[in-house]
């Protein structure tokens, strides 16, 4: 008589574990992708949002506020929202009733959004392309998907911010003049 072996063999479990390992790579990387994506999507409409606020203030005020002074990662003349300037920020655009809540990167690390690997957002609305002060501003974030967007309005056009600043900056320039 014979015996009947019912089971898998090792070679079959290896096979099932190697295929199942494959398909976990592939969901994990393509859910890794999407929530990329999403995060770059937030951003881009976290600015919008904050431009739209900047539009509301500059109406009200005549001008966009001014950050001297601040203690942003990037420099004494912007906000950034990895620190309290972004508060400050927020409570001058809440004064003229332009916004709820300035939003924050969904990342939001502390450091300058200008090196490399830091996601945060930064405002700027000193002298810039020959326009006065707090009369044009810019808005800095990192897309993780490396993408650079650059778009002037008016008639100030962002040079590059530097030769370190080229990889993944939006810059938005408006001029109220």
């Amino acid at each position: 008589m014979t015996k009947s072996r019912s089971g898998f063999t090792l070679v079959e479990l290896a096979i099932v574990i190697a295929v199942i390992g494959i398909i976990a790579a592939i969901v994990l990387g393509s859910y890794n992708a999407f929530q990329q994506r999403s995060r770059d999507t937030k951003r881009l409409t976290d600015v919008a949002n904050i431009a739209k606020a900047l539009e509301i203030y500059y109406d009200e005020v005549g001008s966009y506020p001014d950050p001297t002074g601040t203690n942003s990662t990037v420099n004494s003349s912007w906000y950034s929202s990895d620190t309290t300037s972004w508060n400050t920020f927020n409570s001058e655009l809440q004064s003229v009733q332009a916004i709820d809540k300035l939003p924050i990167d969904p990342k939001n690390n502390v450091g300058s959004v200008t090196n490399a690997g830091n996601f945060n957002y930064a405002y700027y609305s000193g002298q810039y392309c020959g326009v006065p002060n707090a009369q044009m501003y810019l808005i800095l974030y990192r897309l993780e998907s490396g993408e650079v967007k650059t778009f002037s309005d008016g008639e100030c056009t962002a040079p590059t911010l530097g030769p370190n600043y080229s990889s993944s900056y939006y810059r938005n320039v408006k001029t109220g003049l």
